[in-house]
């Protein structure tokens, strides 16, 4: 099933797109990633029952029970699914107990515009475009960063 990440509305399904199902495969059409510092903290708490969905702005993301956490923004925003073996390899706890820094650098492709691009993410495959990113993650998956979110939360090296 395809969620649609940003307002998407279907004539943009006529639009030149690719498929990504890893960050090589992006670099490879779009080039290296620009490299950059989160700067928001987060929280996070087991998934509630074996199965839990999130709302995530026109979509809904999936959290399974002892594969995922549930994050979310200390300073506010949309809750997200973070994979467990994936958050112990990129987030550190800050002197405060229960808050959490992205201590892994961040690598995101800007999307041209007049580009659709699909995402198999880990969590199911996502339609995003122009004006939003493709964030490459810590073991070469692939998912859409909404450029507001980018402006908000990341410093460019």
């Amino acid at each position: 099933m395809l969620a649609y990440h940003s307002a998407i509305a279907k004539p943009y399904l006529k639009m030149p797109h690719h498929t990504f199902s890893t960050g090589s495969e992006a670099v490879a059409v779009y080039g290296q990633p620009l490299l950059a510092q989160r700067n928001t903290l987060i929280t996070i708490r087991e998934v509630e029952g074996d199965r839990e969905e999130l709302p995530y702005g026109d979509q809904v993301l999936i959290a399974i029970k002892d594969v995922d956490y549930v994050a979310t923004p200390v300073k506010g925003g949309f809750s997200y699914v973070i994979k467990k073996d994936i958050f112990s390899k990129t987030w550190e706890e800050t002197a405060e107990p229960g808050i959490y820094r992205k201590k892994a650098i961040c690598k995101v492709i800007p999307i041209p515009e007049g580009d659709m691009i699909v995402l198999n993410t880990l969590e199911g495959q996502i339609i995003t475009s122009y004006p939003d990113y493709i964030a490459i993650g810590v073991d070469d998956e692939v998912y859409p960063n909404r450029h507001n979110w980018v402006k908000d939360n990341l410093i460019f090296l």
